[in-house]
């Protein structure tokens, strides 16, 4: 099983309000591991802590709930070919950015003068009123 840091921040965080054996924390560890790789979901998570701790306050279970995500967010999972979902994620910004300085697309449905392309009747109009060029500029 692999400890990450992030593993080791949420039984650090655990340690503050509860005593935990050195049992208990491998037992924790390998139910952790096993929701992970079984593509658990958050409140599986949550639900699962509700039957092994008594939650003393509503910042416990913020602190308890972000720990968690850092943690399903760091690990490692078989449907993911042995990736991170953050690598997943910091992998697709990375592509999105490439392709759209490589590609940049006009933010607008206006249609540029310089375009050699020929504006249709039906295209919007290209002063950008919003309207259909028959019945903007087509006349003028």
């Amino acid at each position: 099983m692999e400890k990450t840091r992030e593993m080791k921040n949420l039984i650090q965080f655990l340690h503050q309000y509860h005593h935990l054996t050195a049992e208990d924390i491998e037992d924790l560890t390998e139910q952790l591991n096993t929701m992970i790789l079984n593509d658990a979901s958050l409140n599986q998570a949550v639900e699962y802590f509700q039957l092994q701790f008594e939650f003393p306050d509503f910042e416990f279970i913020n602190d308890l709930a972000y720990h968690l995500t850092e943690l399903m967010n760091h690990s490692r999972r078989w449907m993911l070919k042995g990736h991170t979902p953050k690598e997943i994620s910091q992998r697709r910004k990375s592509v999105i950015g490439l392709s759209s300085a490589q590609n940049p697309q006009p933010s607008t449905n206006v249609i540029d003068f310089k375009s050699p392309k020929a504006i249709g009747r039906n295209d919007p109009c290209p002063c950008g009123s919003g309207k259909k060029y028959k019945k903007c500029c087509l006349n003028n």
